[in-house]
């Protein structure tokens, strides 16, 4: 104990200034040195009572009571440590240190260092602060800079925002999915809802329902209080498995910068479709579809009910126009030969080729097709006798004769007329149509000419054109 007070005598010697008036040397109501060391002499270890320097601690000097230490004002110099082991520090007003602070370790890092931890980022100046464990803040935190959250090896990986002790929401990111953004369900909520609004109605009350399925909800700047139905939401509906967007009011404008919009699976739509020049597609009536307006088809269109249309449907034709401006001559009687329709006039979806077995006519688009020929058929002198003309089809197992598609046009010698073969037909994509005929004289034949001032006569007229679907 006597060793502690000459510490503090010491101590006194630095605070105090060394001048018989400051010190209060030949003041008669504060003990001399002298006289505090004779009487701890006389007294041994032990000292008890009050002292008082300069006036005691309330007017600016130093007080000793019962063992305590008072004072205003105190300078500590070279004090290489300073050990609280017992008893709280408790520091009034502010504290100033020029060094590093360590709580709960000897070897601090930063400016203030708390916990046994070690800093993984390298921070190692006064101006950084480290914290090994758990931070608890009760009111707002401030950053004028960047946040950054670093996942460690034990997988804490989260930002959680909690109502009392309930999680209520939780920000995070997963290797295997990336950022998650959640709002919670159970242990008393219901509302799975995360919103998005200005800041000037940060906490109003949007007035939407409670969520069971995550929704994500943006709204306009407008302030809820004035128009609660400025909205756009997304989620998706477990319940009956589709995704769901929804507004509080007004439309939804898909603008792609392609003018494009691609679906690639089903698309179900409500009441109506109305065009930005005025065509309108109505589901009036469950069963029916009303167009308003032109319509115009490019492809194929199945229509499994009813269909009323108060304008024009407009669909690209698919048709073939084509003739032979050559004679084709038989040259044995009772033997099929093949047609050459070999100048194809105009036509769309139907092609048209000739070679040595005559020429092929090919679908592209499967239909319901009517197809008209009309051969010029002459008779030579003394070649009275029968002309016949049917189609042979191929749907990828070989020509076959189409059953009932057979003509016949009887013709005495030097007479030349027209025949007409017309039918209609299913027809399917890549199947192969091609005109034969026969004849029982070997002198007729199919004749062209070219009258003086006229068209060309061919020897052939082939027509075709898709009539349905």
């Amino acid at each position: 104990m006597k060793r502690e007070v000459f510490f503090i005598l010491a101590l006194l010697l630095i605070l105090i200034p060394i001048t018989s008036a400051s010190f209060g040397y030949n003041n008669p109501n504060l003990p001399h040195l002298e006289k505090i060391e004779e009487y701890i002499n006389k007294k041994g270890d032990d000292v008890t009572g009050t002292y008082n320097f300069n006036g005691g601690w309330m007017n600016n000097g130093l007080s000793i009571i019962g063992g305590n230490i008072f004072a205003q004002v105190g300078y500590f110099y070279n004090i290489t440590s300073l050990n609280v082991t017992k008893q709280n520090l408790t520091i009034l007003e502010d504290a100033y240190f020029n060094g590093k602070v360590g709580i709960g370790t000897t070897f601090p890092d930063t400016g203030l260092h708390v916990g046994t931890g070690t800093t993984s980022h390298s921070l190692s100046s006064t101006n950084d602060t480290f914290i090994s464990g758990r931070l608890e803040v009760d009111g707002f935190s401030f950053f004028d800079g960047g946040l950054n959250r670093f996942i460690g090896a034990g997988g804490d990986n989260l930002i959680q925002f909690h109502t009392g002790s309930v999680t209520v929401g939780a920000l995070g990111y997963f290797a295997n999915d990336g950022l998650h953004f959640s709002a919670r369900t159970g242990a008393g909520r219901t509302n799975n809802i995360i919103l998005m609004t200005d800041l000037l109605n940060f906490a109003k009350d949007h007035d939407h329902t409670e969520q069971i399925n995550p929704t994500f909800i943006v709204h306009s700047v407008t302030n809820p209080d004035d128009d609660n139905t400025e909205w756009l939401s997304m989620s998706y509906i477990n319940e009956t498995d589709y995704a769901r967007i929804e507004t509080g009011k007004g439309d939804i404008n898909l603008v792609p910068a392609s003018g494009q919009v691609n679906i690639s699976g089903n698309l179900t739509l409500g009441q109506k479709i109305t065009f930005a020049l005025g065509e309108i597609i109505d589901n009036i009536v469950d069963g029916w579809i009303t167009i308003t307006g032109n319509l115009n088809i490019t492809g194929n269109t199945t229509i499994e009910g009813d269909l009323n249309v108060t304008g024009l449907i407009n669909n690209d034709a698919i048709y073939c126009e084509s003739s032979d401006l050559n004679d084709q001559t038989f040259a044995v009687a009772g033997v099929r030969y093949r047609i050459n329709i070999t100048n194809v006039d105009e036509g769309n979806g139907i092609t048209m080729s000739t070679g040595n077995n005559g020429t092929n006519i090919t679908i592209e688009t499967s239909g319901v097709y009517h197809l008209v020929a009309q051969p010029q058929v002459k008779a030579g002198a003394g070649s009275a006798g029968d002309f016949h003309m049917w189609i042979e089809k191929d749907s990828g197992s070989g020509f076959v004769d189409v059953s009932d598609s057979n003509i016949e046009l009887k013709l005495s010698s030097l007479e030349e007329d027209v025949i007409v073969l017309a039918t209609t037909s299913k027809l399917n994509q890549g199947d192969v149509l091609r005109l034969v005929a026969s004849v029982s004289n070997d002198g007729i034949l199919l004749h062209a000419q070219s009258p003086a001032g006229e068209p060309v006569i061919p020897s052939i007229i082939f027509t075709m054109y898709r009539v349905g679907s």
